[in-house]
Parts: C-alpha cells; structure tokens; sequence
C-alpha cells in the first residue's frame, strides 16, 4: 500500500506523533519479518483514532479515576517496550526477539480484558469522536453540518475504530491483510475529507457519484455520498445538485429528514443554518407535491427560521390542496422566538390562497398574522410579528390589493376591527366606560394624525374598507362599528354618516344617544354629521329633535345641560327660529362665540417664529442711525403679547449681529448702551465680543462700559450679574489670548479691576460639584462655563499680557513685578478660601504658563496644585487631569514635573482606563520617541508595565503605531518587543490586535510587519484595521509571497473572513490573482480551497 504523503503531513500538522502512527502502520504492513503485523499496525492506527479527538488516552485517565488504577500499570507495561523503536522500524531486515513478541502479546491480552467489555471507555471514545468531528468542520466551515451528519460522520469514525481495536484485541486469529488493507484505504479517504477536504475534488466525486446513480438512485448510493461529505458546503453542493424527485424516497429511507438543523446561539450571537435537505424538497415540490406536502409534516419542529421559509416556499410551487396542509405548521412557527422576518413570509401564503380563491386559508393566516399581542419592553404598549408599523401597514396593503370580493374584505375589516379593539384594551380602557382618548391621537377621522404608530394605522384602514364596503354592506358596517365598545368605531360610523342623505332615519336615531353627544371623544364627528344631516330634514323632524334637545337633563346643575344644549344650538344656530332662537342668543351672551364649534379642545399647529415677534429685518434695523435703533429697541412692543414667548430675545438677536458688524460705531457711543436690563447688557458684550477686536479703535471706553457692566453698585436693579460677568470674561479671554489684538498696556490697572470683580462672583457654587466623583476628567468643561474659574483664567493671561509688554526676560522674579496676580493665585490655592475643584482645574490647564511667569513661585506651590494626600484626591484629580486631556506634552515641563508623571504611573490600577490615563501613557510614548525618556528600561516605563494593565498596553501598540514617523523607527519597535513580551508573560494578546496601524508605516521592514503580523494572528486571532493590513499586504506579495500566504491561511482559520461584507474579502479576491503568479502557487490554491469551504463563491473564479 503507497504512502499517502498528503494525509502524513496533515496528520503531523495536527500533532508529531500522529504521522509517525500512521506511517509506522504501513512500515510495518511492508515488513514481512514481523509476526502479527496487522496487530501492530492495528495498534498503530489504534493510537491515531484514538489520539486524534483530543488526546483519548489522556482525558480517559483524568475522568475515569476506577479504569485509570487498573490503566496504569498497562501504559507502564507499553512504556518498557521501548515504543519509539516499535514505531521507527524501518529495515525490512530488522526482527523482533522473543521477548518483545511476549510483551506485545501479554500487553495485548490484558489490555483486551480490560478494554473489550468496557462501556465507560467505548462511551467516552464515541463522544470524543464526534466532538473531533465537529471541531473539524468549525475549522473549515463558516456554518455547522447539520447534527445528523455530525452523527453519520462520528459513527463511521467509530466503525474504524472499533475495527482496528477488535483486530488489535485478536492477535492470535488469522485477520485477512486484504481486507484489512481495503478498510486502511477507506480510512485514509475518510481522514483526507475530515482533515484536509478538497472542495473541487469532492464536487467531482458527488457529480460522479449523482450521474452513476441516474433515475434509479438507491440507499446504498446515499450512503457512498454522504461517506464524500465532510463539511457544510459539501453537504449543501449535494442537494442543490438535486432536481428530479428520484432522490426523494432513497433521501427519506436514509432518515435525511429526519434531524432538521437548529439554530445554535453562541454568546450574543446566533446562527440560523440553511438545511440542504428542505432547499431539496423546495426543488422537487412542482414535480412531487403529494410526497413533498407529506415529507414536510413529518419533519420534526425546529426553530430554523430558514427551514420554515422552505415549507413556504414549497407549498407557494404546490396545487392548493397540498399547500393547505402546511398551512397549520407554518402558523405555528410564528410562536417561536426565531420567527424573526417569517411575517413576510406569510403574507406571501396568505396571497396565494388569495390569488388561487381560496380565501378560507388566506383569512385564517391573516388573522394570526396582524395579531396584535402585549409588548413587554420600554418601547411601545403593542407588538406584532412584523419589524415596524411601516412594515405592517405595507403587507395589510398586499393583502387587501389581491382581495377579489366585497366578502374577502369584509373579512379583512372585521381583522381590523378585532385588532384595533385590542389596542385599546392594552392601553387599558374600560369597555363600559366608552372612553378612548381618540380625539387625542386621531382629531379628525379622515386625517391621519401621521403619528407612525399602529392605532393611527388600522384606524385608516378601518375608514378604508368602511368607505368601500358602505355601498354593499352599508348596515352590516354600520351596526357593526356602533356596536363597539370604544368611540373611535362608533366616529368612524357617524363619519361615513354624513355623505349618506338617504339614511335620515338611521342618523337622526343616532344623533340623539346621549353617549355620542356627550362625550369627549365623539364630539366633533356628532358635530359634522349634525351640521350636514339636520338641513336635509324635513321640517317635522327638525321640530322633534330640537324639541329632543330643549329637554336634556343629564346632570343636576341646570348649568351644565344648559352647556351641552348650547353647543348643539350652536350647530345649527342658522336654522334656529322662534323661542328656541331667543333662549340660544340669550345662551350667547352668557358663554360666548366658539371659534371651532365641531371641537370641544382645539390644538392648533401653528408655529410663531421671532420673524413673526419683531416686524424688522437686520438689514432694516442696521439702516436706522444709532440713535433711532437704541430708540426702537427701547420703546417697541408687539402688538400682542404672547406669553409663550420673550420677545426681547428678538430685540438682543438684533442688537448683537448690528453691534458685531458696526463695533467702532457702538463704541463712540457706548454710554448710550447703558441700559438696566441684563439681557440687553450681555447682548452688548457678546456683540463686541463676535466683532473684528483687532479693529476696535477704544479700549479705553469698553473696559470702562464692562466696569460699569459687572459693578453692583452700579444702581441696577433685578440684573443678575453672573451671567454679565460670564459675558466680560469670555471678551477679556478673546482679547487677551489673541496676538492681533492690542490693548494699550496704561489699561492695566482697569483690566484688572475688571477681572478681579468677576474673581469675586458666586459662581461655581461648591455645592454643586459634590456629585462630581473623584475619577472624572471633566472639570474643566465646568470650568470654562463657570464665572470665577473663567476669570482665574483670564488673570494668567493677563499675566502673559503684562509679560509681552514689560518685555520681562524669562526666569524668575515675576512675582514682584506682578502682585496683584500672584497675591490672586495663591488666594485661590488656599483650601479654606477657594474649595470649587472647577476653579482648581484652571491651575492644571494653565499649569506651562504658570512656570513661564514664575518658574520658583510654581515649583515652590506645585504640591498646593497637585496635592499627593488622601483628603485632597479631588483637587489633585482635577487639576492634574486636566493637564493631561487640554495641555501638548512639552519636553520642558516634563522635565519640570517628572516626579508627577512618576506619581501618576503608579496611581494606576491593573483597570484603570479612563482618558486621563490613556493620555498620561500616550504622553511617555511621545517623551521616549522624542528622547527626553532615555530608555524603555527607566524607572517610570517599568512602573508602567508593571501594572499589568492590558487596555493601556493596547493604548501603547495603538498610539504608536499611529503617530510613530521615520525618525522614531528603532524606538516603536522597542516598544513593539516590550509589549509583545508583556503580552506572552500575562498570556493576554488583546493589546497586539492593534498593531494593523504599524503596517501603514512604511518606513518600517516589510519582512518584519508581515512576521509581527503572523505573530498577532497566531496569538491574538485578531487584527485591525484591516484596511491597513491589506494594504500591506498588497505591496508586499510579490517579494515575500510565503509570508503573505501564510498571513492570508490565518485569517481565514480565525474566521476574521465572512460572507457579509468585510475588507478582508475584498483584499482577498485583489491578493490572490498576484499570488497565483509566485512560487506560493500551491499554496494559494489550497487557501482557495480553504475560501469555498467557508461558503465564499465568489473565489470559485479563481479555481483553474
């Protein structure tokens, strides 16, 4: 027998020893100096079946503590026997002493005893079979075989290993070589498909094995395929290739149908396997419908969304009495939690028997299908079977456009009668109390509200089909809806009531109960009828229902009938005459005119807009001179008040944009903007604020108006001066940060008054921040929208404006020049007078430019900034947090503040991963590629590693790779190292699925990307983005092909490759064009191999 050099190397792939097994077994074969050979090949390919699924041997001496006392001495008995010999025997010439024959034989004796009768091992050994079985077909296949195959597949591996244990267990008897040969072949093709499948090549062999069987397909032929078959797309290339209904009784005797494939759930994923056997009898329905229907019923019930949309589909190809039958089954499938889009399918069945006149079965699928049920979750009181309310509506559309006759329909509004009624009930209204808040949720009958929900959906519907069935069906309809519990039907009634003249009697009975003109609800839809039917009556029926309504006394207050009586008068009050005239316009007077008369609450949808509150455009009011807009906004008024709005929103709008455009204008005039309103004081600032400040030609006067602004002793009265002050600090902020703007410096002092005042205000409350917690990093968000800190900042920037024009060298010795600041500074540092952690923040945002104004004073108070103790975690978080997330990592300051950096690495937990952290790391990457941390092997990167954090370690490899340049080059890949080593000590490979950033850089190896890569996906699984990666890999095939290749096999054998879309498909199918024309030739093809066992046709192209 030849050696089958394909199956040893992919045993050995698999593990060492393996190959070495089986090729031992044909030595031995080919030896005809050994005695009971085939008992030792047997034992050889014993040991492979049995190693194979995970090591049998090992895992039987772990759960099995009884077998296991009596197992031992036997594998110390083999172990003398010097077994690396015994499988390396190659010389034919070399024989066995008698003695090794003896203990090969006393082994195998005992070993029979003790295996033979044993059902623990036999157990264990067919579930680690089938186990391997399915482990290998996950390895190839995106989708699993269906169970039974698994089982198919599993029991013949087990036929193979019973017969070589039972040959094994007899080395006395004479075993025939030649069929025991026969059975190693047929071991070896199974072994083959199982480990190393070849698509094409099975294709061919079932082609073979189909076009063999012709028109008489039996059992046996079933067999010798499904014997071909190892992997899901195998399986389901064999039915597909099935079209007659010749296969269909072989199939069925074969027990095919008889295990449909469930959906499998795994984490929070699940899988919905297509089933080859059901696409099967969707094929053949047409031809064999009777067997097909019958086949389908005795299927047992799955949770397979994908198969019961094959019963559908088979039954849409079958004559109308077959299909029937299905229709019970495919019913019931929409109470399993997978129903998922089966709705859909449905409606299609349901439009079938329609399209066939069968509406029987096509009402009885509709009325389960629209069924409205409870809804558990946040979103919404009702559910349904279908995705939306949108998706509802539009299969309710297609079934009533294959409706034929007034009859189907009139099926199809009682459906909708019954699930509107049930809305209504889920929002829990009581059927006696003829209360559903439907003037609410649908105003007018013939209007939709376009509220996209279900009861504005079917409350269409129900006009619909009211409308249309009316003409055939008018008292069916109509005693239908008033019989109803709840006033949208019996609204809907009265609605179609006003076009029918003809039923005077009907509506003149209806307009006189008591609920209708009474309620809420039904009020304006009572009202429309009346006004349309009461002119159409005759005159005595006039008189007998104005005489109906002169006599209402429904409540003990006159009062209120009087108020019901009115508003009908009111109706028809053209049509009044006499008395009942007289007391109507004495009603009149008392109550008043109703502007809408059909509607007791009326909601208007008009919007005000500020155009429609201040009649002036921003052109108009720019062309006024300055004195007549300060007069227009002082003295206009709109011509009504309208509560819901503040028209001086309006008139500051207009103020700031002209103050914006026009500021040197302004400024001339500026005391004539003293106004005491607050809103007209900040839309001053905020105007000159959005200005050109670079052209404003007096300082002088603003920083006087913004004194006069925020002062409180101004003599405003009712103005709230934090939100003035805000407005002064954010116009200091832009003036005093900005190069092109120039202050004159004599202003000094004045600025300072300014800021100093707005130093003093109230706000930050401390209380407020009390919520914050210690671990938050967004202080200084707080900060910017708070008055004090906002004005801390404006004082160090007034500082470096003192700086620049006292042209002060740097250093030292500010402190005496500046006074009022430093005097500030340390005010706020103290505990007892400043506890606002906002304010606190600006120390670490401005914490640079405090060492450029006094280098001593900052070093001397950094320990005040960033305070280490216990009690003072907040205030060291807040500023030094916002050092890190708003200030660029200066190689100056780190050389100011290392021991910070130092004290913060070692605050960090093996979790910690919020910002501020994943900053401080970004930070020290940027120092040692820059040089100012010498070595990976200092202190403060080992204090780092030692933490053990696998988020920040993925933050190093991320970071770096993005932002590392040419320069830098031998430093990331230090770092690279560093953390790859890290990553094999903690046996956490998560942080190298970032390394797809490195292969965007260019200037680093090809060589060594592609082996970094074949590193992560070997240890991670993973990699991103991907887009980068096969990028790369694009540039690089053709020089280093094997590399690439080998990149290419993991990715597939991660199953980072998918049939939805994905970056790594599109890069394959550029990619394997160029490595088809390299020396890797071979091992592209087998990697297409390994792309259409995932299911992934369209590399079917590539296959030559």
């Amino acid at each position: 027998m030849k050696k089958n050099k394909k199956l040893i190397l992919s045993l050995q792939s698999i593990h060492s020893e393996l190959g070495s097994f089986y090729e031992s077994a044909l030595q031995i074969l080919q030896n005809k100096n050994i005695p009971n050979k085939l008992q030792a090949a047997a034992y050889c390919i014993r040991e492979l079946l049995t190693r194979l699924p995970n090591h049998f041997d090992s895992s039987l001496l772990k759960t099995n503590k009884k077998i296991s006392t009596e197992f031992r001495p036997l594998i110390e008995l083999w172990e003398n026997l010097n077994i690396k010999n015994f499988l390396n025997i190659v010389p034919q010439t070399d024989n066995w002493e008698p003695e090794q024959i003896s203990s090969i034989k006393i082994f195998l004796d005992r070993f029979n005893q003790l295996v033979i009768n044993d059902k623990d091992i036999k157990a264990t050994r067919r579930e680690h079979a089938f186990q391997f079985i399915q482990k290998q077909n996950e390895q190839y296949s995106s989708e699993h075989l269906p169970d039974s195959h698994i089982d198919y597949l599993g029991k013949a591996f087990y036929v193979f290993s019973e017969y070589f244990n039972k040959v094994l267990h007899s080395p006395c008897s004479d075993t025939d070589e030649g069929a025991f040969t026969i059975k190693l072949g047929e071991l070896e093709l199974y072994l083959t498909g199982l480990i190393e499948p070849n698509v094409k090549e099975t294709y061919a062999k079932i082609d073979k094995s189909i076009l063999e069987a012709g028109e008489t397909p039996n059992i046996e032929n079933i067999k010798s395929i499904l014997n071909l078959i190892h992997n899901k797309v195998s399986y389901d290339y064999f039915f597909d290739c099935l079209k007659s209904s010749y296969w269909l009784k072989p199939l069925n005797d074969a027990g095919v149908f008889k295990s449909p494939s469930n959906v499998s759930q795994y984490n929070e994923f699940i899988r919905v396997p297509s089933w080859g056997p059901s696409r099967y009898l969707v094929n053949i329905a047409e031809e064999s419908p009777k067997e097909v229907s019958q086949i389908i019923l005795t299927i047992p019930d799955t949770n397979n969304l994908k198969i019961h949309q094959d019963y559908v589909n088979a039954a849409l190809k079958m004559p109308l009495d077959y299909a029937k039958t299905i229709v019970k089954k495919a019913i019931r499938f929409l109470n399993n939690p997978f129903c998922f889009y089966f709705a859909n399918n449905l409606a299609e069945f349901a439009v079938f028997f329609l399209k066939n006149n069968c509406s029987e079965k096509a009402i009885e699928i509709c009325f389960r299908l629209f069924d409205i049920k409870d809804s558990s979750n946040a979103y919404g009181r009702y559910k349904h079977f279908f995705t939306n309310d949108w998706e509802y509506n539009e299969k309710l559309n297609l079934i009533y456009s294959n409706m034929k006759t007034s009859e189907e329909k009139l099926n199809l509004f009682r459906l909708i009668c019954l699930q509107l009624k049930k809305c209504l009930e889920l929002d829990c209204f009581d059927k006696n109390s003829f209360v559903d808040h439907s003037s609410s949720w649908r105003q007018e009958i013939d209007k939709s509200n376009d509220l996209d929900n279900i009861k504005d959906t079917l409350t269409n519907w129900l006009v619909k089909l009211s409308e249309e069935l009316l003409l055939s069906h008018e008292e069916e309809i109509v005693d239908l809806l008033i019989s109803e519990p709840f006033p949208i039907f019996a609204r809907v009634a009265l609605y179609l009531l006003q076009d029918k003249p003809e039923s005077n009697d009907y509506t003149f009975d209806l307009l006189q109960k008591e609920k209708y003109y009474t309620s809420l609800d039904m009020w304006h839809d009572y009202a429309l009828l009346l006004q349309k039917a009461f002119p159409s009556w005759e005159q005595k029926k006039q008189e007998s229902f104005l005489c109906f309504v002169s006599k209402i006394q429904i409540y003990e207050k006159k009062e209120q009938n009087e108020v019901i009586k009115y508003r009908i008068y009111y109706l028809i009050k053209d049509y009044l005459q006499g008395e009942i005239k007289s007391e109507f316009e004495l009603m009149r007077q008392k109550y008043g005119d109703r502007k809408e008369p059909t509607f007791l609450i009326y909601l208007s949808s008009e919007a005000v807009s500020l155009e429609d509150l201040i009649p002036i455009t921003q052109e108009e009011f720019d062309e006024k001179n300055l004195e007549e807009r300060l007069k227009y906004l002082l003295n206009w008024e709109p011509k009504e008040k309208n509560t819901l709005y503040d028209d001086k929103a309006g008139l500051c709008h207009l103020l700031k944009n002209s103050i914006k455009s026009l500021p040197n204008e302004y400024i001339e005039h500026i005391n004539l903007l003293k106004v005491e309103d607050e809103q007209f004081i900040i839309a001053v600032i905020y105007g000159f604020e959005g200005s050109l400040l670079e052209n404003l030609t007096n300082w002088q006067s603003l920083i006087n108006y913004l004194k006069w602004a925020i002062d409180n002793n101004s003599g405003k009265k009712n103005v709230n001066l934090t939100e003035i002050r805000m407005a002064a600090c954010r116009l200091l902020d832009k003036g005093l940060s900005s190069n092109n703007i120039k202050i004159d410096f004599s202003l000094r002092n004045e600025l300072w008054l300014v800021i100093n005042n707005c130093l003093k205000d109230s706000d930050p409350l401390f209380s407020s921040e009390k919520t914050i917690q210690a671990d938050d990093s967004d202080f200084y968000h707080k900060a910017i929208n708070s008055v004090r800190s906002k004005a801390l900042q404006c004082s160090i920037l007034y500082g470096l404006w003192c700086l620049k024009n006292l042209d002060i060298p740097r250093g030292e010795g500010k402190k005496e020049l500046l006074p009022e600041l430093f005097q500030t500074f340390e005010y706020f540092l103290n505990l007892k007078k400043e506890q606002s952690l906002a304010v606190h923040s600006i120390y670490g945002r401005w914490l640079p430019w405090l060492y450029l104004l006094d280098q001593h004073w900052t070093c001397h108070n950094l320990s005040k900034i960033l305070p280490h103790t216990k009690n003072s975690l907040k205030r060291y978080t807040a500023a030094w947090h916002t050092y890190l997330l708003y200030v660029q990592p200066y190689d100056e300051m780190f050389n100011y503040i290392e021991k910070e950096y130092d004290y913060a690495v070692n605050q960090l937990s093996s979790d910690s991963a919020d910002k501020a952290s994943i900053r401080l790391v970004s930070e020290l990457i940027v120092f040692y590629l820059r040089g100012t941390i010498k070595s990976l092997e200092s202190e403060i990167f080992n204090s780092l590693y030692k933490k053990n954090n696998i988020e920040l370690f993925k933050e190093i490899i991320s970071f770096t790779g993005r932002f590392s340049t040419e320069y830098c080059g031998e430093k990331a890949m230090s770092i690279w190292e560093k953390t790859l080593l890290k990553s094999e000590e903690l046996d956490q490979y998560v942080p190298l699925t970032e390394f797809g950033y490195w292969t965007a850089l260019d200037f680093l190896n090809d060589e060594w990307i592609l082996d970094q890569i074949i590193i992560v996906l070997s240890k991670a699984k993973y990699i991103h983005p991907e887009h980068f990666v096969i990028d790369r890999l694009c540039k690089a095939c053709k020089k280093h092909s094997s590399k690439v290749t080998e990149i290419l096999n993991l990715i597939v054998s991660n199953k980072l490759i998918h049939s939805g879309f994905n970056m790594w498909s599109s890069g394959f199918e550029a990619l394997i064009p160029e490595l088809l024309n390299t020396e890797s030739i071979n091992e592209t093809k087998s990697l297409i191999n390994k792309l259409l066992l995932l299911g992934l046709k369209q590399f079917e192209k590539f296959v030559q």
